[in-house]
């Protein structure tokens, strides 16, 4: 089984030292699993990649809901036009 992207996308290399008993266990789950090194690493970094987004995401959420209620940086408008105009978007 192989991930494919939808869109050609650039690759780079990222070469990394593990301990070998590690690398033993991982060629078994892989094997297990029926796939290869790179695509169980590349799904591993995928899932961690959006927890820690989640998590960003959150904390900037958190701190607008702060902001807002301290009434810093709100924009008053009078409909969704002027609201995208005075924020440039």
């Amino acid at each position: 089984m192989t991930i494919k992207n939808k869109q050609a996308e650039k690759l780079t290399r990222l070469s990394i030292d593990i301990p070998s008993g590690d690398h033993k266990k991982l060629k078994m789950i892989t094997t297990y699993l029926d796939l290869s090194i790179r695509d169980y690493v590349l799904l591993c970094i995928k899932d961690h990649m959006k927890a820690d987004t989640a998590k960003v995401i959150n904390a900037t959420t958190e701190k607008t809901f702060q902001k807002t209620d301290q009434n810093l940086e709100i924009t008053d408008a009078t409909d969704a036009t002027d609201l995208f105009k005075k924020l440039g978007i």
